[in-house]
């Protein structure tokens, strides 16, 4: 073993492993960097001991590994002030992170090494195995399992910094160096903003077949829940200092978890409450051991964990933007009195008595187009933001629904076909069949008002049922179409029938669209597709409690 601060210039990787207090764990970690198929001149161990006061000192001091050992003391500072003191003293070209509690299979080095040899500016991460002891909990035994069931992902699809844990990454000095390192003022999350910094830097994430550790989870249920809860906690740290983050976290996704409407009930019920989640944990031990039943309740209670830490960091504001999201209200076609109402046709009255009362509630009613820039900056809208749009470009949006929003002071967005013939009208109702459509020539008139225009496709097709070709041409000439008529960009889109898929909204954010929706109903939320934004349909015939409760819950069915 080399001596504290004896280090060789010739390994080309480090391993730096900051360790506090687990030297059994430690000891198993580092005798299976002593069984790595890499040549032992290769690489080094680098262990940064953070204030340890149990046996770490004397059992460094007594083993004896084929690789060059460098310790590293520091006062206790965390596990990220101890990755950068390790990164200080390394050698190598190439810095390797491990945790104390993970075992390393043979191939980890030389797979790490391999990928660093062969490819430039990336970021290796391996997958991590996760392991509990036999008598472990069963909500430790969920979370060891769903973690195990994501691996399986990691080799088929594009990694995200949210997939790279704080052990098993690797990357090349040089970029550890751009990035300044871990941040040491986070508890918890301080590998997915690191990775997140390597991302804005340039950073390609890559898996790394055959780089795999076994991490032993030996946290309970309530350390569980206390480390869930601090996440929720961090989240709103991680969002103020790098908004793009939030459509990756489930803080971006409030409402959608848990699934089913009673979890929603209970989830809801336990946050407004402010239960402690330990309390609604002892619940699911009550639960019969086996089936789904337990599983998801336990998801539920994880889940509260996460947003009571969300809640009490983010402050009154932040949190009623957090969980309200966004409505987008969809319309069709308007009728003056004495036309009867259908699912798609509501009258001028019906209308007008409706946004009389988003404005006696106090929504926040804005355009589209504003709502794309708030997605698009990542700002989270005001609570009970509400967007107002109308299908298809029926003349009628103009003449009945226009002064009505002109008058509230509202704007709407107007999504027009425009190239349909008239053998081409919409037959999911009659009453549509005769109904004029607003006239091309005309809707640079409509931006004088309280309209936006978004495009609708050029004939109103199914677009999953056709061409790639012929999507494009639908797609891409509707928005030539449109912005030489009005005279300005258009940056929103509709699909037709909200038939989409993913080759469909590529072809859509190719075209140069910023947004587009479709008909999948609820709220729009920070980490919603921007290519497949949510709507709630307003029916014709829908009273206003009706209404009121649409509104309120974000959809009735």
């Amino acid at each position: 073993m080399s001596a504290e601060g004896d280090r060789r210039a010739g390994p080309e990787l480090s391993v730096v492993i900051p360790t506090y207090n687990r030297s059994q764990l430690l000891s198993r970690c580092l005798e299976s960097l002593d069984r790595q198929t890499a040549a032992p001149e290769e690489y080094e161990v680098v262990v940064v001991v953070d204030g340890s006061t149990d046996a770490t000192a004397e059992l460094l001091a007594a083993i004896e590994p084929r690789y060059t050992l460098t310790i590293v003391e520091i006062p206790k500072s965390g596990g990220s002030a101890g990755r950068n003191a390790g990164a200080a003293r390394a050698a190598g070209r190439v810095l390797l992170f491990l945790d104390d509690d993970e075992e390393a299979d043979p191939g980890l080095i030389s797979a790490h090494l391999d990928l660093h040899r062969t490819r430039e500016g990336v970021l290796g991460c391996g997958a991590v195995a996760r392991r509990v002891p036999d008598r472990a909990d069963r909500y430790a035994q969920l979370v060891a399992q769903e973690g195990n069931e994501r691996l399986a992902e990691l080799a088929s699809r594009p990694l995200t910094y949210w997939d790279c844990c704080g052990g098993n990454m690797s990357l090349e000095r040089s970029a550890f160096e751009r990035s300044g390192g871990f941040a040491t003022d986070l508890t918890n999350e301080d590998d997915a903003e690191f990775t997140y910094r390597l991302s804005e830097l340039g950073l390609e994430i890559v898996f790394v077949a055959g780089a795999r550790v076994s991490e032993l989870r030996t946290r309970g249920w309530r350390g569980i829940l206390a480390d869930t809860e601090a996440r929720g906690r961090t989240a709103i740290e991680l969002y103020r200092r790098h908004p793009p983050m939030i459509a990756g976290m489930p803080l971006g996704r409030y409402g959608e978890l848990p699934r089913t409407r009673i979890g929603s009930v209970i989830f809801t019920l336990a946050l407004r409450l402010r239960l402690p989640p330990a309390l609604l944990g002892l619940i699911g031990f009550a639960l019969p051991r086996q089936g789904w039943t337990r599983v998801w309740f336990f998801s539920i209670v994880l889940s509260q964990a996460y947003w009571r830490g969300v809640r009490a960091a983010a402050g009154r504001d932040l949190w009623r933007r957090i969980r309200s999201g966004t409505v987008i209200l969809a319309y069709h076609a308007f009728c003056a009195s004495g036309e009867p109402a259908s699912r798609y046709i509501i009258p001028g009255r019906r209308f007008r008595r409706q946004l009389g009362w988003l404005r006696l509630r106090g929504y926040n009613v804005i355009g589209l187009g504003e709502y794309v820039e708030c997605l698009a900056s990542f700002r989270l809208p005001p609570p009970k933001t509400v967007v107002i749009t109308m299908d298809d470009g029926y003349l009628d949006n103009v003449t009945v629904a226009g002064p009505i929003l002109d008058r509230l002071g509202f704007t709407a967005t107007v999504f027009v076909v425009s190239a349909r013939a008239e053998q081409d009208r919409d037959r999911s109702d009659p009453a549509l069949l005769d109904r004029r459509v607003i006239d091309p020539d005309s809707i640079a008139g409509l931006l004088d008002g309280p309209f936006e225009v978004g495009a609708h496709t050029r004939t109103h097709p199914d677009l999953t049922s056709l061409s790639t070709a012929a999507a494009q041409a639908e797609i891409e000439g509707s928005k030539h179409d449109l912005e030489r008529a009005a005279g300005t960009t258009v940056q929103a889109f509709a699909y037709p029938f909200g038939a989409t898929n993913p080759e469909v909204r590529r072809l859509v954010a190719q075209a140069g669209f910023l947004a587009a929706r479709g008909i999948r109903p609820g709220r729009n939320r920070a980490a919603t597709d921007p290519f497949d934004l949510r709507r709630v349909e307003v029916p014709g015939t829908n009273s206003l409690a009706s209404f009121a409760l649409t509104l309120l819950l974000g959809d009735l069915r």
